[in-house]
């Protein structure tokens, strides 16, 4: 019963109703411009940070507090009320002197007018952002970088960035000194490029299936390394390559050991072959082949045997920055279908004027608003955070950007009609290769039915040993008849299952969020009754249930989404950011 009124809820957590959305739809479609131009950045005149000058650069020092993971937390309905409150990194001053930058690389209104070139890219820092100042990057928090990065992908380079944060952030979260002064600052400089390789042709997601292998020779000399990488993306022009890959070793009594490990292949090592993927994609995609490739032990990052823990925080800081980088590719398409339905006429009226290309357009606004929204709230928590835990939070962000990523593309093609699949002479493209990109973003950083295994495990491992009594009970009614009893009567007349106290999130936000705030509250409770009910049915078998763990994650992760939104709106309320009124619209049920 729960999991249907859970269900019941969650699931239109997002979807406007046809009333609403076409009472508002008039108000986002003559105000699409400025929807496009709001800024999740977008900050009060005070200062919550300092900042230092050190080398021309400013630095930020900032407080960071201790919380518990937001998600995990969720799973047994404590629901942390500070997230509620929009994450300001930032102030005024410091969002303004990001702009200038975005100005010198030449984008303006929300768009690169031409576009840039990999030296002015280079010249800008944009392939150091979150490199420290000591090795010639920009020092910048996630929240910085977000910025940046969403501006960026909406040049040709998209693509180039994205590949080459992978071994930068390696580098920053598992590189000893010695390979950070040798390899970072030249990365940070763009006098190097990075690719990534991990996929093999029997495996990707599934690491256990890696068969690519470093061997030891026997001597004290480098590691050989073999075996084959595929859909590697920019691969034919990186300098470097961050793999993937199992290491050979021996355990204390000799016996040889494979692990997984990751290690930094350099283009002029030799022994590499290049092969061109199918380009249906849209991507440059290209497949590798190793033989008997030499990788100096100084090159294995961390040690051999931790390429999990190597990789995990790498995947994470990624998938926090994708949704950002999605949208910022997707502006351009979506400001050209505007200005194509404010124009185009059929009918004997203009695309513009019939409710349901209204009713699209909002719904593209509203999908946008909502990427950007859970990579600025994610980015925050790891900004402002102690030793965050952020994994769960990080494949949300993925799973659900990748996913709005294709829906909006989809809607403006549909509204594009033909004139999506024209050539455009300012560009030199159509609009269809959005299409592309969007499906080419579901294979980055794991596949989304995967991490919606790892987003419902991993609460469900979180709560655990909290609900363990309560399980063993209702899963033995026979030995504690009185406890199930007792639980079943309670059932009956409406109670919550998981711990319940009334947590009046609505006084967390603007007072014209109550009822948003009222329903977030009621599917909180109910999605932790959920969680509990699953526990209590399955038991063990719960792992192999895929499809409860996936309903399971999908309403976690629309919980996070609402989180999100609600505080961006109500902080633009709060503050008085011109055209607030718009964002309320994005966070009704």
């Amino acid at each position: 019963m729960y999991a249907r009124r859970a269900l019941q809820f969650i699931s239109s957590s997002h979807a406007s109703k046809s009333k609403k959305c076409l009472r508002i739809s008039q108000r986002l479609l003559s105000c699409a411009s400025t929807s496009l131009n709001k800024k999740a950045w977008d900050l009060p005149e005070r200062d919550l940070v300092d900042r230092k000058q050190e080398k021309g650069h400013i630095v930020l020092d900032i407080a960071k507090v201790k919380r518990e993971p937001f998600l995990k937390e969720l799973f047994k309905a404590n629901f942390d009320q500070e997230m509620l409150s929009f994450p300001e990194v930032l102030n005024k001053e410091q969002v303004d002197a990001l702009d200038e930058r975005l100005v010198s690389l030449g984008y303006r209104n929300e768009t690169f007018h031409a576009d840039p070139t990999l030296d002015t890219l280079q010249l800008g820092g944009v392939f150091g952002l979150e490199v420290p100042d000591e090795y010639g990057g920009l020092g910048y928090t996630m929240t910085e970088a977000a910025r940046v990065l969403e501006a960026v992908s909406a040049s040709s380079h998209f693509q180039t960035v994205l590949a080459h944060n992978f071994l930068v952030q390696a580098l920053l979260k598992a590189g000893s000194a010695e390979q950070k002064a040798r390899f970072l600052p030249r990365l940070a400089r763009g006098e190097l490029t990075a690719a990534f390789c991990c996929a093999e042709p029997a495996a990707s997601s599934d690491l256990a299936g890696l068969r690519c292998i470093a061997r030891d020779d026997g001597e004290a000399g480098p590691l050989l390394l073999n075996g084959r990488k595929v859909g590697v993306s920019r691969g034919r022009a990186a300098d470097l390559l961050l793999v993937i890959t199992n290491a050979q070793d021996y355990d204390h009594l000799g016996n040889q050991m494979q692990h997984l490990s990751a290690m930094i292949v350099e283009k002029d090592a030799g022994g590499i072959t290049y092969s061109t993927c199918d380009p249906g994609l849209g991507a440059d995609l290209c497949d590798l082949e190793f033989r008997d490739t030499p990788v100096p032990r100084e090159n294995i990052l961390g040690e051999v045997g931790s390429g999990h823990a190597v990789l995990l925080p790498v995947l994470s800081h990624v998938r926090t920055l994708y949704p950002a980088q999605l949208v910022g590719s997707l502006r351009s398409l979506v400001a050209l279908t505007t200005e194509h339905c404010l124009h185009r006429p059929a009918f004997g009226r203009h695309l513009a004027d019939f409710g349901l290309t209204k009713v699209a357009l909002a719904a593209v606004n509203r999908d946008l608003y909502l990427m950007e929204s859970l990579t600025y709230v994610t980015a925050g928590i790891f900004d402002l955070t102690e030793s965050p835990d952020y994994m769960l939070e990080a494949a949300v962000c993925k799973v659900t950007g990748s996913e709005l990523a294709q829906r909006v593309v989809d809607r403006c093609l549909r509204l594009l009609g033909d004139k999506g699949y024209y050539r455009r002479e300012e560009t030199g493209d159509t609009a269809e290769r959005y299409l592309r990109e969007t499906r080419a973003a579901l294979r980055y950083t794991g596949s989304n039915e995967l991490l919606r295994l790892f987003i419902a495990l991993g609460g469900l491992e979180h709560i655990t040993p909290a609900y363990a009594d309560e399980v063993t009970k209702m899963r033995n009614p026979m030995l504690f008849p009185v406890h199930v009893l007792k639980q079943l009567v309670g059932s009956m007349r409406g109670r919550h299952r998981s711990p319940h106290h009334p947590l009046h999130l609505y006084a967390c936000l603007h007072p014209s969020l109550k009822l948003q705030a009222d329903e977030l509250e009621e599917c909180s409770h109910l999605f932790a009754d959920s969680c509990l009910e699953a526990l209590e049915r399955f038991g063990a078998d719960l792992m192999n249930q895929q499809p409860a763990l996936a309903w399971l994650a999908d309403s976690v992760g629309q919980l996070y989404a609402m989180t999100a939104v609600l505080a961006r709106a109500s902080r633009s309320y709060c503050i008085g950011l011109r055209d607030a009124e718009t964002e309320v619209p994005c966070s009704m049920p």
